[in-house]
C-alpha cells in the first residue's frame, strides 16, 4: 500500500508541474508571436536607419566645420602678418582670438625657434579629442595642429544607434519562427530546470513522509501482534508528527491499560486462592486447638515430665494456631477488599483527614510524621476509605522498616505535587530509613512478597490494587537516595460537572 502511495504521490506532482508548463508554454509562444508582429515591423526599421543617418550627417557637418576652422586659421591675413613678423607674442594672440571662435581644446604652432602652444581648458570627461594639423609654407611658421573637443554624447549615441539598428535589421530581417523557437527553448529549458528541482524536492519529501507513513504502519502490525514495545519517531513538527506522537501516546496508554488489567487479573486470582486457604485452613483450626486443650485439661500429672513436654506442646500448639488464625485473617481480608466507590474530593482535605487518623500510628511507633499540604483546587476522584488503607500502609511500613534499622529520628514527610503535563497529582511518601534494595524492586508489589520476619506480603499488593482501581499508578522512585520514597499518582478531575 505504501509503495502505491509513493507512486500516487509522484504522479500527483509530475501532472500538476506538466500541465501548467504546456499550457504556459502554448501561450508564451502566442505571446513571444504576438510581440514579434508588433515589435518588427518596417516602419521602426525605417525610423532607426533615419536616426542613424541624421546622427552621421550631424558628425560629417562636424568634420566640415573643422575643415573651415583649418582653411580659415591657414588663410588668416593676422596669422600671416605675426609670422613675417616673426613676432612669438602676436602669434599668440592671433591663436587666442580663434581657440575663442569654437570647441578648440589646443593649438600648437612649430616655429623655428621652437613650438608654441595656446590652450583652453576643457572637460576630458565630457569631451573626447580630435586632431587636425597643416603644414605652413612660411619658414618662420613652419606647422600648425589643432586639437577639437568633440562633445563625447556624441559619437556614443551614435555607435549605440548603429548597433540597435543592425541588431532590429537582423532580427527583422530572421525568419520570425526561428525567433519563436528561440524564445520558446530558452522558456522550457528553464521551465525545465524549475520543474526537475521541484519534482526531486517533492519526491524527496513525498519518500520521507511516505517513509514515516510506512514505519507507523509497521509499527500498527506489532500493536495488533501485541507487541507494545514499538515506538515511532516523529521525525518533525508537521501533522505527520502529531499523528505518529498519537500513536505512542495510544500505546503507552494501553501498555498501562494492559498491564493495570494483567495485574488486577492476578490479585484477583490471588484473592480467589487466599478465599479456598483461609476457608481450608480454618475449619481445622478450632478442632485442633480445642484437642490441645482437652489433653492439657485431662491431664492427672502423675508424671511430671510428661506433664512439661504437655504444656510445651499445647503451648506450641496454641501458638501456631494463633499465627494460622492471623494469616487466615489476612487472607479472608485481602480476599474480601471491596470495590471502591470514587467521589470527587481535594487532596489536601483527603490527607488532613489522613493526618488526623494517623497521628495515634506515628505516637506509638515515635515517628515524625509531616503533611505538606498543596492549595486547594486539586481535585481527584477517589474511594476515601480505601484510599487511607493505602496511606495507611506506606506509613506503617516506612515506621517499620525504620524501627528494624534502629534509625535514631525516623519521619516522613507527605508533600504533593501537581503534574500540569499529564493532568495528574502525585502524593510523595519520603522517609529517611535505610530504603529499600535496587533488587527488591520489581517484587515489592507483588503478593505474598515481603521482607520482614512476621507479615503476609499483601500490604503493598492490596495498595497497588486500590491505586489502580482509581486509575492511578503507585511505584518507588528510584532516585531518591536518601532513604524510600514511594509515590502514588491520580488522575486530576478537570471536567467541573463532576464536582456538582
Amino acid at each position: 500500500m505504501i509503495k502505491r502511495l509513493d507512486v500516487k504521490f509522484v504522479l500527483t506532482l509530475v501532472i500538476t508541474s506538466v500541465v501548467p508548463i504546456l499550457a504556459s508554454l502554448y501561450l508564451v509562444t502566442e505571446a513571444v508571436q504576438t510581440s514579434l508582429g508588433v515589435g518588427l515591423n518596417r516602419d521602426i526599421a525605417n525610423s532607426l536607419s533615419q536616426s542613424v543617418k541624421i546622427y552621421k550627417d550631424y558628425i560629417e557637418e562636424i568634420k566640415s566645420g573643422h575643415d573651415r576652422f583649418m582653411s580659415a586659421l591657414e588663410d588668416s591675413a593676422r596669422l600671416q602678418y605675426a609670422c613675417q613678423a616673426q613676432d612669438e607674442r602676436q602669434i599668440k594672440q592671433v591663436l587666442r582670438t580663434f581657440i575663442r571662435a569654437t570647441q578648440i581644446k589646443e593649438i600648437s604652432v612649430t616655429l623655428s625657434t621652437g613650438p608654441l602652444l595656446v590652450q583652453y581648458p576643457m572637460d576630458d570627461s565630457r569631451y573626447r579629442s580630435v586632431t587636425r594639423s597643416i603644414p605652413l609654407t612660411h619658414p618662420f611658421c613652419r606647422h600648425i595642429e589643432v586639437v577639437f573637443g568633440v562633445n563625447r554624447e556624441i559619437t556614443a549615441n551614435f555607435k549605440q544607434a548603429a548597433h540597435s539598428t543592425e541588431t532590429y535589421d537582423a532580427l527583422y530581417r530572421a525568419p520570425r519562427d526561428y525567433l519563436t523557437q528561440r524564445v520558446i527553448m530558452i522558456y522550457a529549458i528553464f521551465l525545465g530546470l524549475i520543474v526537475i528541482i521541484s519534482v526531486w524536492q517533492g519526491v524527496f519529501w513525498t519518500r520521507r513522509l511516505t517513509r514515516r507513513l510506512h514505519t507507523l504502519n509497521l509499527a500498527t502490525k506489532d500493536v495488533t501482534h501485541g507487541n507494545l514495545d514499538v515506538r515511532v519517531d516523529p521525525g518533525g513538527q508537521d501533522e505527520v508528527a502529531e499523528l505518529i506522537n498519537s500513536f505512542n501516546t495510544m500505546v503507552d496508554e494501553i501498555e498501562s491499560t494492559r498491564a493495570r488489567i494483567q495485574y488486577l487479573q492476578k490479585i484477583s486470582t490471588w484473592q480467589e486462592i487466599a478465599r479456598r486457604l483461609a476457608h481450608e485452613i480454618k475449619n481445622p483450626l478450632t478442632p485442633i486447638q480445642l484437642a490441645a486443650q482437652q489433653l492439657k485439661n485431662k491431664y492427672d500429672a502423675n508424671d511430671p515430665r510428661f506433664g512439661r513436654l504437655l504444656d510445651q506442646s499445647v503451648d506450641i500448639i496454641e501458638e501456631e494456631v494463633h499465627t494460622l488464625k492471623r494469616l487466615v485473617t489476612d487472607f479472608s481480608s485481602f480476599a474480601k477488599l471491596p470495590q471502591i466507590s470514587p467521589i470527587p474530593m481535594d487532596v489536601g482535605e483527603f490527607l488532613r483527614d489522613c493526618e488526623s487518623t494517623l497521628e495515634i500510628v506515628a505516637e506509638k511507633q515515635d515517628l515524625t510524621l509531616l503533611f505538606e499540604f498543596p492549595e486547594p483546587g486539586l481535585i481527584v476522584s477517589l474511594d476515601s476509605m480505601m484510599m487511607k488503607r493505602v496511606v495507611d500502609n506506606l506509613i506503617r511500613n516506612a515506621a517499620e522498616a525504620m524501627a528494624g534499622a534502629d534509625v535514631s529520628h525516623p519521619s516522613v514527610v507527605v508533600r504533593v505535587e501537581e503534574l500540569a503535563q499529564t493532568d495528574e497529582v502525585a502524593i510523595r511518601f519520603e522517609d529517611n530509613g535505610p530504603g529499600v534494595l535496587p533488587e527488591h524492586h520489581p517484587s515489592l508489589f507483588e503478593p505474598y512478597f515481603t521482607t520482614k520476619e512476621e507479615g503476609t506480603g499483601l500490604g503493598l499488593a492490596i495498595s497497588k490494587k486500590i491505586v489502580l482501581e482509581h486509575n492511578g499508578v503507585i511505584w518507588i522512585d528510584d532516585r531518591q537516595t536518601d532513604g524510600a520514597c514511594f509515590v502514588v499518582q491520580l488522575p486530576l478531575v478537570k471536567d467541573k460537572k463532576k464536582l456538582k
